[in-house]
């Protein structure tokens, strides 16, 4: 800690005390990919309804199954896997299960962890189903009853239901929320005052907070169009692109690395980053957004084959540029973390379109379809024969480079205007150097045969005359001097000409056709062919017809960017409003399948998803619909009658207190210090200039960027320490809602990370420097406001001016160790002001009002 003084401690334990947040992992897929296949495989022989002879009374075929355990009692603890009979047993601790031999420690280690998160399982069987319901308490009201609603197009006729408090709403969005607040004997939360409603809107809208001049206009503001005014601005601002652009690439699991074994830099992903950064900043409808991304190398062939007139400098910019957009945002299919040094390359391959289809389906349809990989989807309507049909579309895209260690397709970008000529001249210097370079070589190699054949007219020495021995190896040594200095040359020239930008982006193989069912998941136990297509759940009972000489991801582009399609506008606008309200209609916002949560408000998810598509796919509008709700603007102070009845808040009584996302923290901390680089866009890798990152650019990284952390490098296998603390989004995963959890050792890194440390000496100085005109108490409450969005309180203004203003007390032991305070006793009183200030700005960055949104 910074502070030199024995009375920061207290003021720090008054500030940090902290509220848990909200942690929610997504549990069931960990179960689903890790502990269902080693039931399946290792347990279920001897301990299901299946077995020939169950042992031990234990089945393990469901949940209740599990938790009722056997002859010998439970089988697990929740939350407690050393007191768990079954993992006691898999680690043969007394128990020694399976008895063929100890399972691999990596598999015992996810059974452990399995049970530590409580053992989530969703597994039933009617006499469990049967045992569960009566023994659990009546399900709540706010569940759907019907698993299979995400398959049925949402209705367009629906309409925002009747509410008695019929001056409450400002929305139709506040009458449905209202309709089932009522319903439950509830009334709404007050609304959040107008300090704290800018501070949740710039937050939400730019990951950015309000300068205390942005609050006090909007305090002032009591024009009716006050909030809008702000939203709109907001909206407007390149950093909501930003804001959103992050989101995005959370869902769309970017990295800059590969990850893996012998992980690789993605040189050119930033690319991807600024194209979906920019897309939201120009509001691209979705269904384009989404397009692009599946089949965008596709679309610009629809581009460049426009009846645009070439001759015009300006429309040939224009159609080059949406060339670009449309081969970059294409990344999205290659950015997947792979292991490129596997010498299984038809598995590696498999591997690459399995983790396509599994990004695919989570990121725009909400549905998990890599488990039918296997076999039949175990919850879904998503046979085995849907994936090969997809798979099929993914095999016919290539996306690998050969080579002992693979690598990953990168394409030359369209160029136009001053660059396009530049790079055609040096282009035809490097041919020519690399033609003259080849005849040498091949009038070396007859040379070699001690033949007396005609020398090559491209020759540096073409027309002499070869009489003997001692001519013809003077001409091979000068032949050989000449070839060098043309390498030379050549190595020259392409180091310091224009270099010709590239993209990651896959291409359709030469060869595309469908693919074979690969029984129990096997790439070498192949079955039936099946014709490629798409999900038949989802509308697709026909699929429609893949031209032969396509891979079919245009035709999958266009099923799933299509109204038509029940998934997709849902699954976005549930995401849109869990990034604004905390938590999705449907909770479980990457899986709307059965193994899901149902939604909470079933006719207000549909009514939000066909009013999407109606007005164009168009997210800024969404986004504007639903912080202008007054639902959006209510406190966070839930009435007791509502914590009882509705303890997570499911209904929307209130608004949720949010913890603020990482990114939020780290660039609210440099906005304060007044180090935050606002420059947008561009390569995020620092290495020498003109150097592409290596392969071991991610071990022992430096972060030394001051720019918004979007812009901050994503290592698959070294994040940022920060993110690291802070629950960033895993980049091996699609994730729409990240974890958010509250441990020691996010307190520990800002109470002691050289970063947050350095951040506050700075903060402190500006302070000083540009408030050396007023009182500490003036000062402390502007401190106060640009960090916390608040003023302090009495007690808190009084306490912090105490610790400003204390003498340096003595040590009460002479043989003690030296405190901080005697080390420092000897500094200047300006060294000494400078750290206490230091000290009371990083009290402000780690305690609680500061990490949570009211």
């Amino acid at each position: 800690m910074i502070g030199t003084s024995r009375s920061l401690p207290i003021l720090v334990v008054a500030v940090l005390s902290a509220t848990p947040g909200s942690a929610h992992e997504n549990r069931i897929d960990f179960f689903e990919t890790r502990i269902r296949p080693a039931l399946v495989e290792h347990c279920y022989r001897c301990h299901s309804a299946g077995a020939k002879r169950l042992r031990g009374g234990l089945r393990l075929d469901s949940r209740a199954r599990v938790l009722r355990g056997g002859d010998s009692g439970p089988a697990i603890v929740p939350g407690d896997p050393d007191g768990s009979r079954l993992v006691r047993a898999l680690r043969y601790d007394g128990l020694e299960m399976p008895p063929a031999g100890k399972l691999p420690d990596a598999v015992i280690a996810d059974f452990a962890r399995w049970v530590a998160l409580g053992a989530p399982d969703p597994r039933v069987e009617s006499e469990a189903a049967a045992e569960d319901a009566a023994a659990a308490p009546s399900p709540p009201t706010h569940r759907s009853p019907s698993p299979g609603w995400v398959f049925v197009p949402p209705s367009a006729d629906i309409t925002p239901p009747a509410v008695r408090a019929s001056d409450w709403p400002r929305s139709d969005i506040d009458r449905f929320i209202l309709a089932r607040v009522e319903a439950a004997g509830l009334a709404p939360a007050a609304d959040a005052d107008r300090a704290t409603l800018a501070r949740r809107l710039c937050f939400d809208l730019t990951g950015l907070p309000p300068a205390p001049a942005e609050i006090d206009a909007f305090v002032a503001d009591d024009s009716p169009r006050a909030r809008e005014d702000l939203v709109d601005r907001l909206l407007a601002s390149f950093h909501f692109a930003e804001r959103f652009g992050r989101h995005w690439l959370d869902v769309a699991r970017y990295s800059d690395s590969t990850g893996g074994g012998r992980t690789r830099a993605f040189d050119d992903a930033w690319r991807y980053r600024d194209w979906a950064i920019e897309s939201f900043h120009r509001d691209k409808p979705f269904d384009r957004f989404v397009r692009e991304q599946i089949a965008g190398d596709l679309l610009a062939s629809d581009i460049r084959s426009a009846d645009i007139d070439p001759a015009g400098a300006a429309a040939l910019a224009r159609r080059v540029s949406a060339e670009r957009e449309a081969l970059v945002a294409t990344a999205f299919l290659v950015l997947g973390p792979h292991n490129y040094e596997n010498q299984d390359k038809d598995l590696l391959r498999m591997d690459v379109v399995d983790e396509q289809i599994d990004t695919t389906g989570r990121a725009f349809l909400g549905m998990t379809l890599g488990c039918a990989r296997c076999h039949d989807h175990k919850f879904d309507p998503v046979p085995t024969r849907d994936y090969y049909a997809l798979a099929g579309i993914f095999r016919s895209t290539k996306t690998l480079t050969p080579g002992n260690v693979a690598g990953f397709e990168e394409r030359r970008l369209p160029v136009a205007g001053e660059l396009a000529e530049r790079l055609a001249e040096h282009e035809r210097a490097v041919a020519e150097l690399e033609s003259r370079i080849q005849s040498a070589r091949a009038e070396l190699a007859a040379l070699a045969k001690l033949t007396s054949e005609a020398t090559s007219p491209a020759s540096p020495l073409a027309g002499l005359v070869i009489d003997d021995a001692d001519d013809r190896a003077a001409r091979r040594q000068r032949l050989e001097a000449a070839r060098k200095d043309l390498e030379r040359d050549l190595a020259a020239l392409r180091e310091k000409g224009p270099a010709w930008p590239t993209a990651i982006a896959p291409r359709d193989e030469d060869e595309p056709g469908d693919w074979r069912i690969h029984i129990r998941g096997e790439i070498r136990n192949l079955g039936a062919e099946v014709e490629r297509g798409f999900l038949t759940a989802a509308g697709a009972t026909s699929p429609p017809a893949i031209a032969a000489h396509e891979s079919g991801r245009r035709e999958l582009a266009e099923w799933i960017a299509s109204p038509a399609n029940p998934l997709t506008a849902r699954v976005w606008v549930n995401r849109v409003w869990c990034w604004l309200i905390g938590e999705g209609i449907v909770r479980s916002v990457d899986n709307f399948g059965n193994a899901g949560e149902s939604p909470s408000h079933p006719q207000l998810l549909d009514w939000l998803a066909t009013r999407f598509v109606a007005e164009g796919w168009s997210t800024k509008k969404l986004v504007r619909e639903i912080v202008l709700s007054r639902t959006y603007g209510l406190s966070s102070a839930a009435s007791d009658a509502a914590r009882r009845l509705d303890p997570e808040n499911v209904l929307l009584a209130s608004a949720h207190r949010r913890r603020l996302d990482v990114e939020s923290m780290r660039d609210a901390i440099l906005l304060v210090s007044g180090e935050l680089d606002l420059t947008p866009g561009g390569p995020s890798i620092e290495t020498a200039e003109g150097r592409k990152a290596d392969a071991k650019i991610e071990y022992g990284y430096r972060f030394t960027t001051r720019r918004r952390s979007v812009y901050v490098p994503v290592f698959r296998n070294g994040l940022f320490e920060m993110f690291e603390v802070f629950d960033f989004a895993d980049p091996n995963l699609s994730t729409g809602r990240r974890v958010a959890t509250t441990r020691a050792t996010q307190a520990l890194y800002l109470l002691n990370s050289p970063f947050v440390i350095e951040q506050s000496r700075r903060a402190a100085a500006r302070w000083l420097a540009a408030y050396d005109d007023v009182d500490d108490a003036t000062r402390v409450v502007r401190a106060y406001r640009e960090v916390l969005g608040r003023a302090p309180s009495d007690a808190e203004l009084a306490g912090c001016v105490a610790y400003l203003g204390a003498e340096d007390e003595p040590l009460d032991d002479a043989s003690a160790e030296p405190s901080v305070d005697r080390v420092t006793s000897e500094r200047t009183a300006g060294d000494m002001r400078s750290e206490r200030w230091a000290g009371l700005a990083q009290t402000l960055f780690a305690c609680v009002d500061f990490r949570f949104l009211d």
